[in-house]
């Protein structure tokens, strides 16, 4: 025997499809952010060195920053900025 049933009106598995999409961004159970945790378990992606995010997100930004800190490396001592102390 079937007997109806109401259905509930404000249960989760009637939410829109945008909102879904971003649930699953939010939790990374997208198929980028499965791929990124399996690579990353296989260490096939490893952390920028700079901003520690795999992959980078602004690889130009890190590039720039990777420049800037080895032109500072090679400047003399004396005209590297020191700390002040108060």
């Amino acid at each position: 025997m079937n007997a109806p049933v109401p259905t509930p009106k404000d249960a989760e598995t009637f939410w829109d499809l945008a909102w879904w999409a971003a649930e699953r961004e939010r939790l990374g159970t997208n198929w980028r952010g499965i791929l990124l945790t399996v690579l990353r378990c296989l260490g096939a992606l490893s952390p920028c060195d700079i901003c520690g995010d795999a992959p980078c997100i602004d690889p130009s930004f890190c590039r720039l920053c990777r420049q800037a800190d080895a032109k500072a490396a090679r400047m003399p001592a004396k005209y590297r900025r020191r700390e002040v102390r108060r």
